[in-house]
């Protein structure tokens, strides 16, 4: 698909149409990224106290913690004050994960997981804005490499969850808007071959996805006697 028709026209509709705010939040970073370091401090504080206070109307997990702690998020004065609160652990959250939900979010709530490296996944849920943020921010440090909404681009991505939730729909979507998703967790030997032929096919302007992942599919591929430049 042409890039400048995925830019002003599919992204814009598809991002519309699933209630996300993403070039509205692309703008608001544009711009502030070129704070200087007092604005961003101020900028910081009030996404900070806004999130707290959220959390404590919102969040029947937050509103016991807060009052067990002593906190109030509205009297917030300083950094220090956040040290009334305790350090959230992993096993507090899949015992607690019901209790933490906004339950009422605009939108709706969306199942992530953390990739299980470490051990057992981390179930844990996203909501439109956050969806909308991250987008937004991916899509303002590419441009820092002059990579644009609607550039071919390839994601070395996914947990296990997500690969099987791949399914033709999503497929076709990322078709239609340039990515191409390959499974960091089916990158071996034998998959070698097939992903330099969808990169190739593909003809991807930007790669994104976990460095080590990357690296290793660069070292395998270069064992095998492929020639990654020339893709």
């Amino acid at each position: 698909m042409h890039k400048n028709i995925v830019k002003h026209v599919i992204f814009p509709l598809h991002e519309k149409i699933i209630g996300r705010k993403t070039f509205q939040y692309l703008d608001e970073l544009e711009r502030t990224q070129w704070f200087n370091s007092e604005e961003l401090k101020v900028l910081q504080w009030k996404k900070l106290k806004a999130l707290l206070i959220h959390s404590e109307k919102n969040s029947k997990f937050y509103q016991k913690r807060f009052k067990e702690a002593g906190f109030n998020p509205v009297s917030l004065k300083s950094l220090d004050d956040l040290r009334l609160i305790p350090t959230l652990s992993k096993p507090e959250v899949r015992q607690n994960l019901n209790d933490m939900l906004w339950k009422n979010c605009p939108g709706g709530l969306h199942r992530y997981n953390t990739g299980g490296s470490s051990g057992e996944p981390l179930i844990f849920y996203f909501d439109r804005r956050r969806q909308a943020y991250d987008a937004a921010a991916r899509a303002l440090t590419h441009r820092w490499w002059g990579i644009d909404v609607g550039d071919r681009e390839i994601y070395f991505w996914g947990s296990p969850i997500e690969i099987k939730k791949q399914d033709r729909i999503k497929d076709l979507r990322d078709r239609i808007t340039n990515q191409l998703l390959l499974s960091a967790f089916e990158l071996s030997k034998n998959k070698i071959p097939e992903f330099v032929k969808q990169i190739c096919r593909f003809k991807p302007h930007c790669v994104f996805g976990y460095p080590s992942t990357i690296a290793l599919f660069c070292q395998l591929a270069t064992e095998q006697g492929y020639e990654l430049k020339a893709i």
